[in-house]
C-alpha cells in the first residue's frame, strides 16, 4: 500500500486578506484613544493628589510676605502636572501615580528634595524649605544691616577724631588774627596823628607871614 504525499504549507495555496488602509487606520486610531484615556486618567489622578498636597500647604503660605515675591506658589496642568513652590523648586508625581516628588533644578541639574507617598510627610518638608528660605533671607538683611551699621560708625569715629584738630587750628587761627588787627589799628591809628600834626604845621607856617 502506498502513502499519499500531502502537500506542503509551501504548495498549498493559502487564501488572500485584502490589506486596507481604512483598517489600518481605524485600528492606529484605537490604540491611540485609549492611550489618550490612560494618559488623561493619569493626568487627572495627578492633578487630584497636587490639589490635596496644595490645600495642605495653603495656609502656610498664606503667612508668607506678600513682598516676598521669590515663592510662586501654585498648579501647572499639562502633559505634566506640577505645584509649583518658588522658581525653581516643584512637586509632581512618580509614574506609580502615588509618590509625591520634591524637585529642584540647580545649576548642576536637576535634584530629588524628596521623594516619598506619604502626604503629610511631603507637606513638612516643603514646608521646611520654605522657613529655610526665609531664615536665609533674614539674616541676608541683617548681614546688610549690621554692615551699614558698622560702615555709619566708622564714619563717626574718624570725624570726632578730627574734630579736635580741626578747633586747635580754627583757635590758633583766631590767635594769630587777634594781634595783627590791634597792630593794624594802632598803626593807623598814629597814621591819622601824624597826618594831623602835618596839617596843623603846615597851616601855621602858611599863616606866619601874614601875621608879620
Amino acid at each position: 500500500m502506498s502513502k499519499e504525499t500531502l502537500p506542503s504549507v509551501d504548495d498549498q495555496q493559502l487564501p488572500s486578506v485584502p490589506r486596507s488602509l481604512q483598517s489600518a487606520l481605524r485600528k492606529a486610531k484605537t490604540r491611540l484613544a485609549d492611550n489618550d484615556d490612560v494618559a488623561s486618567e493619569s493626568r487627572d489622578m495627578e492633578l487630584a493628589r497636587l490639589q490635596l498636597l496644595a490645600d495642605e500647604l495653603h495656609p502656610m503660605m498664606q503667612e508668607i510676605d506678600e513682598n516676598d515675591r521669590r515663592f510662586d506658589f501654585g498648579i501647572t496642568h499639562g502633559d505634566k502636572p506640577r505645584l509649583w513652590i518658588d522658581m525653581t523648586s516643584f512637586v509632581a508625581i512618580g509614574l506609580d501615580n502615588t509618590t509625591y516628588r520634591f524637585l529642584k533644578d540647580t545649576r548642576m541639574g536637576r535634584i530629588v528634595l524628596a521623594e516619598t507617598s506619604d502626604k503629610d510627610r511631603v507637606a513638612d518638608i516643603v514646608s521646611d524649605y520654605v522657613a529655610e528660605r526665609i531664615v536665609e533671607r533674614e539674616r541676608m538683611l541683617e548681614g546688610d544691616w549690621e554692615a551699614l551699621k558698622s560702615s555709619n560708625q566708622a564714619k563717626a569715629l574718624t570725624l570726632d577724631e578730627e574734630e579736635p584738630s580741626a578747633l586747635v587750628k580754627s583757635d590758633t587761627q583766631s590767635e594769630e588774627v587777634k594781634p595783627r588787627g590791634f597792630w593794624g589799628s594802632f598803626g593807623w591809628f598814629l597814621f591819622g596823628i601824624l597826618c594831623t600834626i602835618l596839617v596843623v604845621a603846615g597851616t601855621l607856617i602858611a599863616l606866619s607871614p601874614s601875621a608879620l
